[in-house]
This record gives C-alpha cells, sequence and structure tokens, in this order.
C-alpha cells in the first residue's frame, strides 16, 4: 500500500509539474495581489483567513530551490495540518502569479485548510464572496482547455477547471482541480483580461 501511495505522490508531482507548464504556458501571467512579493501575499492571504475568523495560517513562504527552474521561482508556505501552498513567482519575482495547494484527499483537515486557502486568496484578490464561491463549481477540463492542452491527461487523471470574472479586477480568474490516486491539487491564477 505505501508503494502505491508513494508512486501516486511522484505522479501527481510530475504531472504537476508537466501541467503547470503545457497548459498555462502560452498565458500571460498577471498579479493575483498587486505588488505583493511572496512574504506580503502571504501576509494578506493570512489577514483575509483571520477576517473570515478561520483557524488556518499559513507558515512564512521558503524559497523551494527543488520545485523552482529559472523562469518560475516557487516559494512554499503550510497550513496548520502540513497542506503545501506553492506560489508561483514571476521571473524577478515581483509577484505571484498562481497558486496551488497540495494534499491527500483522505485527509479531510487538510482539504478543509486547502479550500480556504484558495477562498481567502481569491478575496484576496478582490473577488465577492459569490465569485469565489462559484471557483469551486468545476468542469471536466475538456468543457475548458482545447484538446492539445490536455494531451498530457492519463486515465488516472482527474482534471476540471472553472472560471469566474472578477468584477472588481475586471478580469477572469481560473482554478483548476486534479487529482491522481489520493493525492489533489487545487490552484486559482489570474487567466486573462
Amino acid at each position: 500500500m505505501h508503494k502505491h501511495l508513494l508512486f501516486s505522490f511522484f505522479f501527481l508531482a510530475a504531472a504537476l509539474l508537466l501541467y503547470g507548464g503545457t497548459v498555462h504556458a502560452a498565458e500571460q501571467e498577471f498579479p493575483l495581489i498587486e505588488g505583493a512579493d511572496a512574504a506580503a501575499f502571504v501576509t494578506r492571504v493570512n489577514e483575509v483567513l483571520h477576517e473570515e475568523n478561520t483557524s488556518v495560517a499559513l507558515t512564512p513562504p521558503e524559497y523551494n530551490k527543488v520545485k523552482s527552474d529559472l523562469m518560475t521561482p516557487l516559494y512554499t508556505a503550510y497550513t496548520p495540518s502540513g497542506v503545501a501552498v506553492n506560489l508561483y513567482m514571476t521571473p524577478d519575482r515581483t509577484y505571484v502569479h498562481r497558486v496551488s495547494a497540495n494534499m491527500d484527499v483522505i485527509d479531510v483537515q487538510g482539504i478543509n485548510e486547502a479550500i480556504e486557502v484558495i477562498a481567502a486568496v481569491a478575496l484576496a484578490s478582490g473577488m465577492t464572496h459569490d465569485e469565489m464561491s462559484e471557483l469551486f463549481l468545476w468542469k471536466p477540463a475538456e468543457e475548458i482547455y482545447a484538446p492539445d492542452d490536455l494531451q498530457w491527461l492519463t486515465p488516472e487523471t482527474t482534471f476540471k477547471a472553472s472560471r469566474v470574472y472578477c468584477s472588481a479586477r475586471q478580469q477572469l480568474m481560473g482554478s483548476d482541480y486534479m487529482g491522481i490516486g489520493t493525492y489533489a491539487s487545487i490552484s486559482l491564477y489570474a487567466d486573462h483580461r
């Protein structure tokens, strides 16, 4: 059983790296929170989590050398139960353009924390509560992405997506859910203007 879980984890990690570069490679990157580097981003998300009366708070972000590359510096913060929240930065590290929360789907606390964090990021990015709630109404990815963008999918992969217009930003916001085995990732990004 441990070998199966370990395989699922490594497969998810590989798919996340491939997926992040494949589906979103041609998209322009927009800041989720204007003028916020990784530390300021986490501070603002923690403020929203506190305002929303949750018990979740992110740890200070740390540079993740293993998952970073020259084009996408990556910082990681954690929830109390250990959900890894990855902050994808622009190459010059001036702002976060994508966030993903990675969890084990059999960990109910982890799932709840991941959803609370992504919801807080959406609110901190300017979305209303109604707009943010719509982000979690994922549809099959085939309804949103072109077939060529989904060639990396395997039969073991669950990939769903949503797009919601943020009236304050006058911008489309995107959220994706990807699961492989017992591991899953929920992400949020500003899609286009």
